[in-house]
């Protein structure tokens, strides 16, 4: 499973849109603006002030090219990322020192050639050396972003700690294995008043005035031998009342837990067991097949494989194998998955695949340090692009159009 870590609550004050100079408090806004070129570091401001012009990334489609990140983030992973326009990307994720440990967490934006550091967040003090950062919107105007147990939200005026925080009132206390803190990994935003969080043991609705908590754990939970718990990792929005979420059970006493996918009609939840498999770590509708990121067993003609991706259509679920890949080999281990379309869609983790309608095949031409493992590659992309991140931070662009 995908560790959790346990958020510190901070005080942050308002921010100024990108670029502005950062106020007192936890929390901070951005830095200046820095240029993204390929093979080297981005670029500080130019004489007379200013951001520095941006500086072109090469274009040929259908070859990966390299974009330097912005400066200061020696150490930064992505956690999650998501375009809000074409060529107008968020990434967010968290700096780590070498010793696996996680300090502040960060929002990068990445428009048409420029770099902004938008939002840092305090480090956590719990000692994990996981942390989720996760940003996504519905506009320029309409961003959320999550790490630890802090919610922000980015509107005209620019990026603050979102000031209705009700949601701590309504969480099922004491979290379970001695956790002391919710720890929030996932933000989806399928409108403005449609916003779900993951959080520990828990999902957050935000409906445009008041948040609504569901915790589906058994009420026996984790004191009872067969009592059920469960995590939540993703969520896909087919209408307001049409949620998909890719989840994890624990049952106490079983040791082949398995993920599964809870479907929300806006008033109950209904799972799809995925078993014997992991966390449904990703969930991505591509026409009208739901595609879950949860690598799993297989049992074929007495041959036992393992598989990295689930295809739910209807009430029925059935895994799917990637080209190229045989019974003795490793499989691929896919956290993230993105999407244009039923004929074309990208999973990535430990390795990088491509589903084009028919078949998914491991992308052999992807750059090497984002299928190298273990589970750092994270995979999005825009009308005309597809983006890989890796450790570094590294992140790589593969223009798909000319």
């Amino acid at each position: 499973m995908v560790g959790r870590r346990m958020g510190v609550f901070a005080v942050a004050c308002a921010a100024a849109f990108a670029g502005a100079v950062a106020c007192g408090g936890d929390a901070t806004s951005s830095g200046p603006a820095t240029s993204g070129s390929p093979g080297g570091a981005g670029g500080g401001n130019v004489p007379g002030g200013g951001p520095p012009p941006p500086t072109p990334v090469p274009t040929t489609p259908g070859v990966w090219a390299e974009v330097s990140p912005p400066g200061g983030l020696d150490g930064f992973r992505v956690t999650d990322a998501f375009a809000v326009g074409t060529d107008d990307l968020f990434f967010a994720g968290s700096v780590f020192a070498p010793d696996g440990t996680s300090s502040s967490s960060h929002v990068l934006h990445w428009s048409h050639g420029l770099w902004t550091d938008e939002l840092t967040l305090p480090p956590s003090t719990s000692g994990s050396s996981l942390a989720r950062a996760s940003v996504h919107g519905t506009g320029p105007g309409d961003v959320w972003a999550v790490s630890g147990d802090q919610i922000f939200h980015k509107d005209a005026q620019g990026w603050s700690r979102f000031a209705n925080e009700d949601w701590r009132n309504h969480l099922t206390l004491p979290l379970p294995f001695l956790q002391q803190q919710v720890d929030l990994v996932r933000v989806r935003a399928g409108s403005a008043s449609n916003v779900w969080v993951a959080a520990t043991a828990h999902m957050l609705r935000w409906n445009g005035s008041a948040w609504t908590v569901y915790n589906l754990d058994t009420a026996e939970y984790p004191n009872q031998s067969a009592s059920i718990g469960y995590n939540y990792y993703d969520f896909w929005f087919d209408g307001p009342n049409d949620v998909w979420i890719g989840a994890t059970a624990d049952q106490i006493g079983n040791t082949m837990d398995g993920g599964l996918a809870f479907h929300f009609n806006g008033t109950n939840f209904a799972p799809f067991p995925v078993n014997p498999g992991s966390a449904v770590y990703s969930v991505w509708r591509g026409g009208a097949s739901l595609w879950l990121a949860s690598l799993h067993l297989s049992f074929a003609n007495g041959v036992t494989m393992t598989v990295p991706l689930q295809r739910l259509e209807g009430s029925t679920s059935e895994g799917v194998q990637v080209q190229g890949i045989g019974p003795n080999d490793s499989s691929p281990f896919f956290t993230t998955l993105w999407g244009r379309g039923a004929n074309d869609l990208w999973a990535s983790g430990d390795n990088v695949g491509h589903f084009d309608g028919q078949q998914w095949t491991l992308v052999t031409d992807a750059p090497p340090a984002t299928r190298s493992g273990p589970l750092d590659s994270v995979v999005t992309g825009d009308a005309g692009s597809v983006w890989l991140t890796a450790p570094g931070p590294r992140f790589f662009r593969r223009v798909t159009a000319p």
